[in-house]
């Protein structure tokens, strides 16, 4: 709860001008994205908890998955 806290606060925050902030979040429950672009994998097979996975960049598509941007994936219907 507390990494996604910090994403959330740092996509909406507003820190004085002149200050310069450096936020780290580590392994969220979710992440904001704040267009629809989203990493797929290039393998689902060369994905796992001791090897990296490779992505690419994809639009979403809205007609298979037409919440996948809406909050708290996403900027629509926010709170």
């Amino acid at each position: 709860a507390g990494a996604q806290f910090v994403q959330h606060y740092v996509g909406f925050a507003q820190p004085p001008s002149g200050v310069r902030l450096h936020y780290v979040v580590a392994d969220p429950g979710s992440w904001l994205y704040f267009d629809r672009l989203r990493p797929l994998p290039t393998s689902w097979g060369s994905c796992g908890s001791e090897k990296t996975c490779r992505f690419r960049w994809q639009t979403l598509d809205a007609g298979r998955c037409p919440q996948a941007n809406r909050w708290k994936f996403g900027l629509e219907a926010l709170p």
